[in-house]
């Protein structure tokens, strides 16, 4: 037919059904691997995952065999593939956490510092929220899973 489908556009990316607006243009697409770490002790990184269209990244994976279950700081998972714009927070879409209480409701946030941290929610109806802390890892099979999305500058 006569109707514009694809446009490669010479300044870069490509355009769908006939659009022409340089904004609208996908200009990037990468998939891979990275190698989640935390800041405090070690972890093993299991089977992470990106993909990355334009400046919005999706990350997946799981950390477990954490050498620090004893520490008061927030668990923070570092590593990123990509370097977080700024005011981006992250969005948590599953998490699954075994630790010293039954498990809440669970978020997350990706800062500037390049770090994720982890919400969880109080049990018992108080309706608090606090980070999970290293010393919340009780047993040596505690494990992380997540799947989050931010925003990059690059």
């Amino acid at each position: 037919g006569s109707t514009e489908l694809l446009r490669i556009r010479h300044d870069g990316g490509v355009t769908f059904n006939g659009d022409t607006a340089a904004d609208n243009a996908l200009n990037d697409y990468e998939q891979g691997s990275w190698t989640a770490t935390c800041d405090q002790g070690s972890c093993d990184s299991l089977t992470c995952r990106y993909q990355k269209i334009g400046q919005t990244v999706w990350l997946w994976g799981a950390v477990d065999d954490f050498t620090d279950r004893s520490g008061t700081s927030d668990i923070s998972i570092t590593g990123l593939p990509f370097t977080v714009s700024e005011n981006s927070f992250g969005s948590a879409i599953f998490y699954r956490v075994a630790y010293t209480q039954d498990t809440g409701q669970v978020g997350s946030l990706v800062n500037t510092n390049e770090h994720i941290k982890f919400l969880v929610s109080s049990q018992g109806g108080s309706e608090s929220w606090f980070y999970l802390d290293y010393e919340d890892l009780n047993a040596s099979n505690s494990q992380i899973k997540f799947s989050i999305w931010y925003r990059t500058t690059q």
